[in-house]
């Protein structure tokens, strides 16, 4: 940029001063003859001249406000889902109308930013309304101007897309309460709803809503209608057990410890003495094998059932039964006496069986599983309960009256008839699946099951990428709302290790301050942002979240004049001189000014996509989803 092309853009209307004055000219002009009385043709010709100068005046003054109008206009957008299926496309996931941020438009917003744009814009509500485009944007601006001067300082606003190459290095959504949060995930969701693969397929989408929001829902109910998958749509809500499909959290597992693992991350940690937090896993652990052992499905029920009391008995003698029978099918002959004299009492089998097993086979053929599990009962029972106090009330929690029946689901219970669901059948069956959690009435069980579902996807998407040919090939949609609320360290997994899976992981979240107490551990929280390729911000009020999208912003070379002035005098007093000047200076500046992040409008956005690109977007407001 030249010295002769710089410009400072907030400027008063000269245009419309020199339009009036020719305006004033031309009519003067046209009544001079009369006043004068002289011939009129020569003045005619002369008006005719300055109305024409005028004219072309008033146009540069109608473009430089109309420039200006732009700036200022905070008006909505919207659009239908018809129009939303037409820009849907394997190739990219449609954002909203904008522009890439380049470095004409940078000393744009540096220029306007070190100015008062209130002052420059017209007074006058007619010729408010007169420059505004849309009907529903407000009129009054009061004391002040939102910075959707950004959208405004480009005039060739086009349809801004996230290419699917760069959305399979997952995204984070931030943006405070009220910025716009939910109408983005909307667009983004409904978009990977109707759309289809170059194969013709369609995707699996999952949803988890911590606060469990009542439109979100139906509007993907709708996308699936307008997309022609209404039988693949699942709800299921904590406040709405009634609507709601039963799902299995722990249904999918390499190793039964990995299902102990997960129930024992939910455990608020002690403060450094984890030693409550380990003995829990090794007690879940134990039942765990116990349950796998007699060959049953291991719920959350069944779980509280035997860590609750005498029912750790019935679980040790089935073990024991269930092993030694494997090995010595006809020992019962051996044992029949005494097992005779026990009845069914499992407590008096129990020394019989161990007895046994402990005889016969544990020098060549010991358990491991069973060896724990038997000392686990021989335990002090005082001792075991005081030990995994802090682990019962969250199983309560989740296995207490309707909350258990949605979470440990049985087919052999006829009397319930709602669909049992597994986030692994979901996605072999390119599902759409919300899971409301509803963590505002029950925020416990919310959240604990929040981290189970993550925990459950992350050993999915182990078992895809180990077992299936071209896993990549269908993309799996997951989009966590509020992460904060049942962040955990499987969600890091899912963020590392599943991009080669297939999944395509979008997190929001309002500030990173939510994620840092989620996890507990800021290098842990800082170490999930660090496996997101792609930021989409709206309004963000908090300074470290400010900070963390500045840090990412490229820096450039701003212009701006710098007014001198200065004095000096020689040996006599009466001998002085002085000067005054402008002079043309450069510094090195972030694209856009940090402070702008946090004024930013509803539904006003920046994406910084994995390229590098700051793309400026205004989301529009998906209506009629059902189209």
């Amino acid at each position: 940029m030249s010295v002769v092309d710089y410009e400072v853009p907030l400027r008063p209307n000269f245009e419309m001063r020199q339009s009036m004055g020719w305006a004033t000219g031309a009519a003067m002009t046209v009544v001079a003859p009369t006043a004068l009385g002289m011939p009129s043709s020569a003045f005619l010709t002369m008006a005719a001249v300055q109305g024409g100068l005028a004219f072309c005046r008033g146009l540069g003054a109608w473009r430089h406000y109309q420039r200006l109008m732009a700036l200022c206009d905070d008006s909505l957008s919207f659009m239908t889902q018809a129009e939303l299926n037409k820009k849907t496309n394997e190739e990219g996931r449609y954002l909203g109308e904008g522009y890439v941020v380049r470095q004409e438009h940078a000393q744009l917003v540096h220029e306007i930013a070190r100015h008062d744009l209130l002052q420059h814009v017209p007074k006058n509500k007619w010729l408010q309304r007169l420059g505004r485009k849309s009907k529903r944007s407000s009129i009054d601006y009061g004391d002040e101007i939102s910075t959707a001067y950004l959208q405004g300082i480009e005039k060739r606003i086009q349809s801004r897309y996230m290419k699917m190459s760069f959305a399979k290095g997952h995204v984070a959504i931030l943006g405070t309460t009220g910025s716009g949060k939910t109408r983005l995930l909307e667009l983004l969701v409904v978009q990977d709803i109707i759309r289809r693969t170059i194969t013709g397929h369609h995707s699996p989408v999952i949803v988890i809503d911590p606060k469990g929001d009542r439109e979100l829902p139906e509007t993907m109910r709708k996308a699936c209608a307008a997309a022609g998958r209404e039988d693949d749509f699942r709800y299921f809500h904590f406040s709405h057990p009634e609507k709601s499909v039963r799902i299995d959290p722990l249904a999918n597992f390499q190793n039964p410890s990995d299902l102990a693992s997960r129930i024992a991350a939910l455990i608020p940690s002690s403060g450094g003495n984890d030693s409550f937090r380990a003995f829990c896993h090794m007690a879940l652990n134990n039942v765990i094998q116990g349950i796998v052992l007699t060959e049953k499905r291991v719920t959350l029920k069944r779980i509280r059932q035997y860590l609750g009391g005498d029912d750790l008995t019935d679980l040790t003698v089935k073990c024991l039964e269930a092993y030694i029978s494997s090995l010595i099918p006809d020992y019962k002959i051996t044992l029949a006496a005494q097992l005779n004299k026990a009845g069914k009492d499992a407590s008096k089998k129990y020394p019989i069986l161990y007895g046994y097993y402990k005889e016969r086979l544990r020098d060549k053929h010991g358990s491991v599983t069973l060896e724990n599990l038997c000392q686990q009962y021989e335990h002090d029972h005082s001792h075991f309960q005081k030990m995994i106090a802090s682990l019962l009330p969250l199983l309560n929690t989740l296995t207490a009256d309707q909350a258990g029946d949605l979470l440990s689901p049985e087919a052999s219970k006829l009397e319930d008839d709602r669909e049992i669901v597994t986030t692994e059948k979901i996605i072999a069956n390119s599902g759409v699946f919300y899971v409301g959690l509803a963590t505002l009435g029950n925020t416990e069980a919310g959240q604990a099951l929040g981290s189970l579902l993550l925990s459950d996807m992350a050993a999915v998407a182990g078992s895809i990428y180990d077992h299936t040919e071209n896993p990549d090939a269908v993309k799996k949609h997951l989009y966590v709302d509020e992460t904060s609320e049942v962040i955990n360290m499987p969600l890091i997994q899912l963020l590392n290790k599943t991009c080669g899976a297939g999944f395509v992981i979008n997190i929001a979240t309002q500030t990173i301050p939510d994620l840092v107490a989620g996890y507990g551990d800021k290098n842990l929280a800082y170490q999930a942002l660090g496996n997101l390729n792609n930021i989409l911000t709206l309004r963000i009020k908090d300074q470290d979240t400010i900070d963390y999208v500045a840090a990412k912003l490229p820096l450039t070379k701003i212009k701006y004049i710098m007014h001198t002035q200065g004095s000096n005098s020689q040996v006599s007093t009466i001998e002085f001189g002085g000067n005054i000047g402008e002079r043309l200076m450069e510094e090195e500046q972030p694209f856009l000014p940090p402070a702008i992040l946090a004024s930013l409008p509803d539904l006003h956005m920046l994406y910084i996509g994995a390229e590098g690109h700051i793309t400026k977007v205004k989301i529009p407001i998906v209506t009629d989803a059902g189209g």
